[in-house]
């Protein structure tokens, strides 16, 4: 097949790079416009910009794995995960996943670049996901745009020199000067373009067909609340977010493209289970705001059961407060044992009922 790599510089006004890859293993490089006919376009961004880690993740469908994946992220970034926006790499049995998260409006940004050009990308993949580990299980660094461009397993990044050695743990690590070369036989480790970007194309909608057949089955094989507690963490997420002047409201729910867990909460409220569901998720959201430093971390909901949270808070005066409000509205809230956490936080686990 016909294929050209389109390279995006880290430098906001450079021309484009590309490279041309035909049948036979002959190849073209160029720089600027005209950009050359292909079957089959990879717009290959900047590295530094991406997040990229291996997280173990449970087994799922596809929009639980993402949750999960979500929520395991918080360790690795330093801003909250639910204003970014996540890819994930194929699965390897027994190995943990790639997952790549960076902002929405950067991606955004990139793309309407290449539409600039001309082109809309079949492929949007990180420069050092384009690159193969080392044979040896070992790290190689790459040189590429003023950077080093680092793979070993489990590792991608874009980074400075100096600092490439550091984070390879290698302080002789020296970059090969061949990156074409690398680009030309690389294959991407994943895709940018995934739920709300992906293509909307024939090869696309048989895609968004098998996810909406993922979903169904998952409706009609699982219980309806467990979907529905999901949605609950993200609507709680977001009013806490946007009660203190957050900027990421619209990322708070992290859904595919297509979903609308509004509208799914709203027609589950008709139903005595889910009413209870909205009673408990309003009464953590408000408590939640009205105690600060406290953040719920994690939701867990049966219905013929007590809600569960895991909070972080700074101490156990917060978490006397924060009971204290779920009782004046209603709901009694039994602790658990409280561990330590990072930065210096705690960590309760709730079980919140109704009849306080």
């Amino acid at each position: 097949m016909n294929t050209r790599l389109i390279f995006l510089s880290a430098q906001a006004e450079a021309p484009p790079q590309w490279l041309h890859l035909q049948p036979g293993g002959h190849r073209d490089h160029g720089h600027g416009l005209p950009l050359p006919e292909a079957e089959r376009t990879l717009l290959v961004v900047p590295g530094a910009q991406v997040r990229m880690c291996w997280l173990s993740l449970p087994a799922g469908t596809p929009p639980q794995v993402h949750a999960a994946a979500r929520l395991a992220l918080a360790e690795h970034v330093a801003q909250d995960p639910q204003g970014l926006h996540l890819a994930l790499g194929q699965p390897e049995a027994g190995q943990p996943r790639l997952v790549a998260a960076l902002a929405p409006a950067l991606l955004r940004d990139w793309l309407a670049q290449a539409r600039l050009w001309g082109i809309v990308p079949d492929t949007v993949v990180p420069d050092c996901l384009m690159l193969a580990p080392a044979a040896d299980g070992g790290t190689r660094a790459v040189a590429w745009d003023g950077r080093w461009l680092l793979r070993g397993p489990q590792l991608a990044a874009s980074l400075e020199p100096e600092l490439a050695r550091l984070v390879s743990g290698r302080p002789d690590l020296y970059a090969e000067d061949n990156a074409l070369a690398q680009f030309a036989s690389g294959t991407p480790a994943l895709d940018l373009l995934q739920h709300a970007f992906a293509r909307n194309t024939a090869s696309s909608g048989h895609g968004r067909t098998r996810r909406l057949r993922w979903l169904a089955a998952a409706l009609l094989l699982s219980p309806l609340v467990l979907l529905l507690a999901q949605i609950a963490r993200y609507e709680i997420g977001a009013r806490v977010l946007e009660a203190r002047a957050a900027a990421l409201v619209g990322q708070a729910t992290g859904r595919p493209a297509g979903d609308d867990p509004l509208r799914a909460l709203s027609e589950a409220r008709r139903d005595d289970a889910s009413a209870r569901l909205t009673r408990l998720g309003n009464a953590v959201a408000d408590s939640l705001v009205a105690t600060p430093g406290t953040q719920l971390q994690s939701l867990d909901y049966r219905q013929d059961g007590p809600m569960k949270l895991q909070l972080l808070h700074p101490d156990a005066a917060a978490l006397q407060r924060l009971r204290q409000r779920l009782q004046a509205a209603g709901v009694q809230a039994s602790p658990g044992a409280t561990q330590a956490a990072e930065d210096g936080n705690q960590r309760t686990p709730l079980d919140l009922v109704e009849g306080a």
